[in-house]
Parts: structure tokens; sequence; C-alpha cells
């Protein structure tokens, strides 16, 4: 992620070119890219899929504070029975999501080095079902130090210390310890 605005961007925001969002979901049956317009856009070598007010991204705050921030990717407007349903509801966590802002020129075209906002790690997709009878699946997603407050799933082992420490035998005795009862005292 570049945190700097470059100068074909920064022009195209002072000439209030059109804004849109591209999203890039890694999804467990492939990369899936869409756009906040509609119809098929060609950026970068590959199409994104329009989703014009079906598709949401937000909220995202750009922020110099250290923050976990919550972002929710939603599409609507799906029909409870159609099969894109099945599609949408595989597993995601600990995938990834990254998404730009981009300026459009005035043949509908990305403008060259759009603004990549913070990657994010999905997490769970939920279904819900709105007034029109229409489903609506939404993907919470992390952005920021969401790792900080996840506990580390990893367990250090003799083999693990002799890959980085070869010559360092003290995990052999670790598991000489299983199942004893050692008393601590003061010395």
């Amino acid at each position: 992620m570049s945190a700097l605005i470059t100068p074909e961007m920064a022009r195209a925001l002072k000439e209030k070119r059109p804004l849109a969002a591209l999203v890039e979901l890694d999804h467990p049956d492939g990369l899936v890219r869409a756009w906040s317009g509609i119809g098929t856009l060609r950026y970068n070598g590959e199409d994104w899929y329009g989703l014009g007010i079906f598709g949401d991204v937000g909220p995202m705050v750009i922020t110099t504070e250290t923050v976990i921030q919550e972002i929710t990717y939603s599409l609507s407007g799906i029909e409870p029975d159609q099969e894109e349903l099945q599609f949408l509801n595989a597993f995601v966590r600990g995938r990834s999501g990254r998404q730009w802002l981009a300026a459009l020129d005035e043949q509908g075209r990305v403008i060259k080095d759009p603004y990549e906002l913070p990657s994010t790690r999905l997490d769970y997709q939920t279904q819900d079902v709105d007034d029109d009878g229409t489903a609506k699946v939404s993907v919470l997603a992390y952005a920021g130090f969401y790792t900080l407050e996840r506990s580390i799933d990893e367990c250090w082992t003799a083999e693990d210390q002799r890959k980085r420490y070869p010559n360092d035998s003290g995990f052999d005795l670790i598991t000489s310890l299983t199942g004893k009862d050692i008393i601590w005292t003061r010395t």
C-alpha cells in the first residue's frame, strides 16, 4: 500500500473526476473483483464486475492511530434460492481483501495509480433477508493492527528451536517434564 497519492491521482481529484471503489476479495473459489459502478470495468488486465447500488464497503477511516477497524463488504439484492448464494457462503476466515479509491477519465477508464486503502483480513460471512425478500450477504473484515488482539496459535518444540539455533538443546528437556509435578521454592 502506498501512503502517497500519485500526481495523476492528485490531478484527477483536483479536476473532480468521477470516483469509483475497486474491491478485490480472496474467495475460496477464486479472486472476486468488483467495482462500485455498473457493467464490467477493464483495469490492470482484469475484469471488475459492477455492483452498482447492490454493493457496499464501509466504513473505512484513514487514521494515524493504532486501531483495529471493522470493515463490512456487502452484496444485496440476491434471490434467496439462487446458486450464487451457495458460492457466497464459503469459509473466508483469514483470507485477504484489498480496496482502492479510483478516479475515472472521460471514457470511464481508471486513471493511473488509484489510491490503495489499507488491506483487510476477512473473518466471517452472514446472510440476512431484506424486507423485499432478497438476500444480503455481508463479510466482516479487519483492517489495521488486527493481529494485536489475537492470541498466537503456535507451540514451540525442540525441533523448532533446532531449526533456528542448531546448537541449542535446551528444549530437549521439555518433553521429560510432561506430567510431572514441579514444586517451586524460594532460594
